[in-house]
């Protein structure tokens, strides 16, 4: 199940969260507060910790669910921490989100229960085909092109991969991260097999 650190320092099922319609809005926009159906009127509740709203009046909306400790969500959340990500009651919308979906991805991968060996093989398939990469080196046969201009294919498997009139090139053949981060790209002209190098850094 997947977990998140409320601001009470509890660990919270977000799968099962995400579902309600209460929580679902608010990850959308952290203004969001449900109304108080003990009230007359539309008078809206005030959030007093991550998934969980109070009215003046007694009322409560909570929607902690499951408490678990899992030491890969409670690494996760330590960390996002340390670069300042928490689930504030004023949260940034893209914040909140992007919490919530690096989170549901590593539930899942917690729930695989991967040992030493097989964690690291996966991670590394995993970022390979979510980034669109190759696992093995394009042949260059005529199943891996799509026309897309008069003499002009593109390669199935590899999208940066072009062929004009027979010759072929990559326009991300060279790869290289800067020292601010940002990611410098180089064409660069290729035969076949061809697999791109790794990114280097600059």
């Amino acid at each position: 199940m997947t977990m998140m650190r409320s601001t009470g320092g509890l660990l919270i099922n977000l799968r099962k969260a995400r579902d309600l319609t209460v929580t679902r809005n608010h990850a959308e926009d952290a203004r969001y507060a449900p109304y108080c159906g003990r009230c007359k009127g539309l008078e809206r509740m005030k959030q007093v910790e991550s998934f969980h709203w109070k009215h003046h009046c007694g009322a409560e909306h909570d929607e902690r669910q499951v408490i678990v400790m899992n030491p890969l969500l409670i690494h996760a959340m330590n960390e996002f921490e340390k670069i300042g990500w928490r689930w504030k009651l004023d949260a940034p919308n893209a914040q909140n989100l992007m919490m919530l979906h690096v989170m549901e991805l590593l539930d899942v991968f917690s729930d695989q229960g991967h040992t030493e060996t097989t964690a690291p093989y996966v991670l590394g398939l995993f970022r390979q085909l979510a980034n669109m990469e190759i696992l093995s080196p394009l042949t260059g046969e005529a199943d891996e092109w799509f026309q897309i201009a008069d003499g002009v294919e593109q390669n199935r498997r590899l999208s940066s991969v072009f062929r004009e009139n027979g010759k072929a090139h990559d326009l991300s053949g060279k790869r290289m991260i800067m020292s601010d981060g940002s990611l410098v790209v180089e064409r660069t002209d290729i035969t076949f097999p061809y697999s791109q190098a790794p990114v280097q850094r600059g």
